[in-house]
């Protein structure tokens, strides 16, 4: 198997985890549709922004020319320019939904706060079950939300973000 493959595999799946979590919004405190989208739109470009960078940080994309359209590198420069497009153009327009928010006195984030453990209400729709494993050179935690798993390898991801 390609080991290079399973850990930027690894990474995405990390990256999206965080994403879903971030998306998992409070209806009740957001306030609004607006806030609503908004709160979950933010987690969903910074994933964008996040998986943009990772593939740029492997170096599996060859061009040394961004303006090439004709040799074997075409593709990954197109491919290259949409990646920085990403990470440029969504980066901007976080920034601008964070001041759609602010403008309208809305909370920065709205995430559900989840209670671990005894801290939280009996009704058990709130509780959450986190176990942690050691995978070799990552680290995983596994956390159970509402009946759903996240799992977030926490070394991979952070080797792959350091840009």
């Amino acid at each position: 198997s390609n080991k290079e493959l399973v850990q930027f595999s690894s990474c995405i799946d990390s990256m999206n985890c965080a994403m879903m979590v971030g998306m998992t919004t409070s209806v009740k405190d957001s306030e609004s549709e607006v806030a609503l989208f908004l709160h979950q739109m933010i987690p969903h470009h910074q994933n964008a922004v996040n998986m943009a960078k990772a593939l740029l940080k492997t170096g599996k994309l060859q061009c040394d020319d961004l303006t090439d359209e004709e040799s074997e590198q075409a593709d990954d420069c197109a491919l290259e320019i949409i990646l920085r497009e990403i990470v440029n153009n969504q980066n901007a327009q976080i920034q601008a939904m964070r001041a759609i928010l602010e403008a309208k006195n809305y909370p920065q984030e709205s995430d559900c706060k989840v209670p671990i453990g005894s801290e939280g209400p009996s009704d058990n729709k709130s509780d959450a079950n986190v176990t942690t494993s050691s995978l070799g050179t990552s680290s995983s935690i596994s956390l159970t939300i509402y009946g759903a798993s996240f799992v977030t390898f926490l070394s991979a991801a952070s080797m792959m973000l350091a840009l």
